[in-house]
């Protein structure tokens, strides 16, 4: 034992002393730190390699169309018929959180016949984020999702909903008609017998 500790001492020793030594087990040591590194952040790197190359400076509009323009005929179909029902029911202020409800957590759902009654049924009574997120995952009977991961995905595919109708309300000014007051009609009479023109003869 003390003969083979003796035997690397001396050879770490003779590397150390010899200059074309140092340099390989620098170099040696340099490789197995870069090695060790790229290990490290090469699932960062490769992440946000994706992501630049596919959403760097697109708006969340241009982002939404490219991952429109993955989806098959029959999703987009979906989507599409989708999008319309929202607008007949006045509900575009809500579409954003119901196409990324549609495309990421209830992609293979959405084919089925009854689910766009289904999803509009989740946004009754204008529901709160987490209320929202209750109501699919128990009407789909999935797990629940997660708020934070879904908040972010729809801001990261929003669109600006079209602004809604303003409602005209008609005034009607009720205009009193004008009365006329006809002038009262004369009234003659007659004067009484003592004031006549002519004097009155008192002397008999």
């Amino acid at each position: 034992m003390t003969k083979t500790i003796a035997a690397a001492l001396k050879r770490i020793i003779e590397m150390l002393t010899n200059p074309d030594e140092r340099k390989q087990v620098g170099k040696r040591i340099a490789a197995i730190f870069i090695i060790f590194f790229l290990l490290l952040l090469l699932p960062t790197l490769i992440c946000t390699s994706v992501v630049s190359y596919f959403f760097s400076g697109e708006t969340t509009e241009e982002n939404w169309q490219t991952l429109v323009n993955a989806l098959d005929d029959e999703h987009k179909e979906v989507l599409e018929k989708l999008e319309e029902e929202f607008e007949e029911n006045d509900m575009l202020d809500r579409w954003n959180e119901a196409k990324v409800l549609t495309v990421f957590y209830l992609y293979d759902i959405s084919i089925e016949p009854s689910f766009s009654f289904r999803i509009k049924v989740c946004f009754n009574g204008d529901p709160t984020t987490e209320e929202l997120l209750e109501a699919v995952a128990e009407m789909f009977e999935i797990d629940t999702i997660d708020q934070e991961n879904f908040e972010e995905l729809v801001a990261m595919y929003y669109i600006e909903p079209p602004p809604k109708p303003e409602e005209t309300t008609s005034t009607v000014t009720a205009t009193t008609p004008e009365t006329t007051t006809e002038p009262d009609p004369e009234v003659t009479t007659s004067p009484p017998p003592w004031s006549t023109s002519k004097p009155i003869d008192f002397w008999f």
